[in-house]
């Protein structure tokens, strides 16, 4: 990847690993789709502002450390007074058996109590408007009003990462037209049509992923504005998945830093020119017919790369190793495997209390405890 500085605005959680349900601790690691992306890039060398938000309790204190470790920005990592740092339960996949996820507190027994959401526009500092304003990238994987505001700001690549079936479609199809890429799976295309059908907007390349199956995508030019067919690009290379989690994440930052590597520059009065997809030299020819340009399709390569190796390892990011030697990609030490509000009611002695529902909302998302 090529450095440059980027702000992502989106969804933040603290993922804990275990061996099993019935474990009573585990490893931690700050994830999610927008800290994951974020947390790639900084490691990559670029310098990155994190636009997320957090409660008040220690389980954000340890997605503040493992951001700062890998060094993304946290100005805009907003805590928010009755509102629970979000957890996400996994266990731990063994040789043949891939890792599964849990859809209730592996102590309690309670469902997801609330949607992930991120800062109001107005809970923000300064210093982040003034970081998006001057951003060779900016990646959203939340809808709205916050989303929006700072897409607008930036004058280099935006990058809509569809990822959220909660999200409004409207509001997530003003949000993919203010952007030069939308990416979505094919799990949620459906939800995302009408983003992706708009021909009214900004957006240059859509990218549908599909796992083992590849991916598909389109791209148009200024000569030629309107969406042609779907090309078809296979997998990079077969893998043994021990883990899916964090592999879509692993490709739009391989992906969104190679765009700008490759010399994708905003320019004032042109905001849909991105000349890697205009370049008319060798190209390849898709699945129906479309033609892909060979420097895109080596980009696509190394996304696809990199989420292959992400399916490696248990873990959204187990792939990564932080550059001093020694240190793991994750937290140390084991961390109690339980929901916020175990954790809560633990501190409060009063069982039952749900500290979910607490605050305004500035966009829906998937929900997580």
């Amino acid at each position: 990847m090529s450095a440059g500085r980027a702000v992502v605005v989106g969804t933040v959680a603290l993922d804990l690993v275990a061996a099993e349900a019935r474990a009573r601790t585990a490893r931690a690691a700050v994830g999610n789709s927008g800290a994951n992306i974020a947390v790639r890039l900084a490691a990559a060398g670029w310098r990155v502002e994190l636009v997320c938000l957090v409660g008040d309790d220690p389980a954000a204190d340890l997605v503040r450390e493992d951001l700062t470790r890998w060094g993304v920005g946290t100005h805009g990592t907003i805590s928010r007074a009755g509102y629970l740092t979000p957890r996400v339960f996994l266990v731990a996949g063994t040789p043949g058996t891939a890792a599964r996820w849990m859809n209730a507190c592996p102590r309690c027994g309670r469902p997801r109590g609330h949607t992930l959401q991120i800062p109001a526009l107005d809970e923000l500092p300064a210093a982040v408007l003034d970081a998006a304003a001057s951003a060779d990238l900016i990646v959203a994987d939340v809808a709205g009003a916050t989303a929006d505001a700072l897409i607008d700001r930036c004058a280099g690549l935006r990058w809509f990462e569809a990822s959220l079936t909660e999200a409004d479609p409207d509001v997530a199809r003003r949000t993919g037209a203010a952007c030069d890429v939308v990416k979505v799976s094919a799990e949620e295309v459906e939800h995302y049509a009408g983003a992706l059908a708009a021909i009214d907007g900004r957006t240059r390349l859509q990218v549908v992923t599909d796992g083992p199956r590849g991916l598909r995508l389109r791209r148009r030019t200024v000569a030629a504005p309107g969406w042609p067919g779907w090309s078809h690009r296979p997998v990079s290379e077969p893998v043994e998945v021990v883990d899916t989690m964090g592999a879509g994440d692993a490709f739009t930052a391989t992906v969104a830093a190679a765009l700008v590597g490759e010399g994708w520059r905003g320019e004032p009065g042109l905001p849909d020119i991105l000349p890697i997809l205009d370049v008319p030299a060798a190209v390849r020819t898709g699945q129906d017919g479309d033609r892909v340009p060979d420097l895109l399709d080596s980009v696509l390569h190394q996304g696809q790369r990199a989420a292959a190796m992400a399916c490696r390892f248990p873990g959204a990011r187990g792939d990564m190793r932080p550059r001093e030697e020694g240190r793991s990609a994750w937290l140390p030490g084991e961390h109690a495997w339980q929901c916020g509000r175990c954790e809560a009611e633990q501190a409060s002695g009063a069982p039952g209390t749900d500290g979910n529902t607490a605050g305004r909302r500035s966009g829906r998302t998937k929900r997580t405890w």
